[in-house]
This record gives C-alpha cells, structure tokens and sequence, in this order.
C-alpha cells in the first residue's frame, strides 16, 4: 500500500520554522537546505511504512488524537495520523518538547 502524504497547516508552519532558523539563526543556508531535505526524506518514506510505526500513548496522544505516530529524523519528531490511505503530518518538533 502506498499513502498520499499531506501536511497540517501547523506543520507548514514547523517546517518554515525550522528552516528559518539553521539558515538565519544559525546562520547556516546551506545545512539548512541538506537538512531539510533529509526532513523530507524521511517523510517521504512514509508513503510505504506509514504503518509500521506503533501508535504513540500517553501525553503525545492527548495532544495530537487517538492515532498518532512518530518517527524520529535525528532530534525532531514528526508527529503524524493515518486516515485510510492518507498520512496526515500534524507537527515536526523538537523531541525533547513532547515531554516537557
């Protein structure tokens, strides 16, 4: 099964974020367009193993829904939802927020 990959409005959000601040922040351009396109990547991935990742309990589910799951890409965590054949990519945060 292959899934369709569609982004949370949230989530274009934490994507702009993200990339805003290695390239300005850290003053990094060019690590932020390596990294980010790593960050995609491992989305990407996703289209095929969406469902093999466990869903998450706890305080991520109370935050996100009932059907969430993460995967890790280095320290982010990018939180997501099956619906059918959807794979619905709700936040990309640090992984040290989740438990705070």
């Amino acid at each position: 099964m292959k899934f369709e990959i569609i982004y949370s409005e949230a989530a274009k959000e934490d994507i702009r974020d993200l990339t805003n601040f290695i390239a300005s922040t850290c003053k990094a351009p060019l690590t932020s367009k390596v990294y980010m396109k790593s960050v995609f990547k491992t989305i990407n991935g996703l289209q095929r193993s969406a469902g093999a990742h466990p869903i998450s309990t706890g305080k991520l589910s109370q935050r996100y829904g009932w059907n969430v799951r993460r995967i890790n890409h280095k320290k982010m965590a990018i939180i997501y939802t099956i619906h059918d054949q959807t794979v619905l990519i709700n936040r990309i945060v640090s992984g040290a927020l989740l438990f705070e």
